[in-house]
């Protein structure tokens, strides 16, 4: 007889494989989005330390300090050099915030017409002994839950990949800063999984016990 570990590995190896499958179809936008990820997390990875280094240059004037990059001074090329940083970086979270709506909804809706689909399909039998308002609402539930989860993914990783940025950058400044910095996102992440991992069973009993109500 399988244990419940054994149980629960099958399940999350069966909810993976649904999950890429559900990718599959959106493997286009979703490179778009890592591409878009890539660029807004190298932009805002980049802003703190430019905004650094321009009052380094105001601090050098006001030591009278003088430094030019080309025709312009170097506060000035910084200031410009922001400017644009912070333009890049707001574009590309807008494209990838109107790319990942569009990608939740047709995941979303997708799940659903495949659930309803099969659902009229099932002989008669089936529905005279099944509640059609409890099936529904797993495949509504199911569909949500999967967007949800892809959604996460693509949010989640070119945020850390800007935190990782980050700490490349402060260790170019400071290795004991970027240290410090890196002790803390390793303490934060495993906190996370630590409130994490609780609330996961929590939330996934509380689906099960939903689906029953509606059974």
């Amino acid at each position: 007889m399988p244990t419940e570990k054994q149980n629960t590995k099958n399940e999350i190896r069966k909810g993976i494989a649904a999950i890429r499958r559900h990718m599959k179809p959106l493997k286009k936008q979703l490179t778009i989005l890592v591409v878009l990820g890539l660029v807004s997390a190298v932009a805002n990875g980049a802003v703190p330390y430019i905004t650094g280094r321009f009052f380094d240059a105001l601090i050098n004037i006001s030591l009278h300090k003088t430094a030019s990059f080309g025709s312009l001074p170097l506060w000035a090329f910084l200031l410009a050099l922001w400017a644009l940083t912070q333009l890049i970086a707001n574009n590309a979270d807008w494209i990838a915030d109107r790319l990942r709506r569009w990608a939740d909804v047709k995941t979303h809706m997708s799940i659903q017409t495949e659930g309803f689909i099969h659902l009229f399909q099932l002989p008669l039998s089936y529905h005279k002994n099944s509640h059609i308002s409890g099936e529904m609402n797993k495949i509504s539930m199911a569909g949500r839950r999967v967007s949800e989860i892809i959604r996460t993914i693509v949010n989640i990783a070119p945020q850390f990949l800007a935190i990782l940025i980050g700490i490349t950058l402060a260790a170019s400044i400071n290795l004991q800063m970027a240290g410090v910095l890196l002790v803390g996102v390793i303490l934060y992440v495993l906190l996370l999984i630590k409130i994490l991992i609780p609330v996961a069973k929590i939330d996934s009993a509380a689906h099960r016990t939903w689906n029953d109500a509606w059974n």
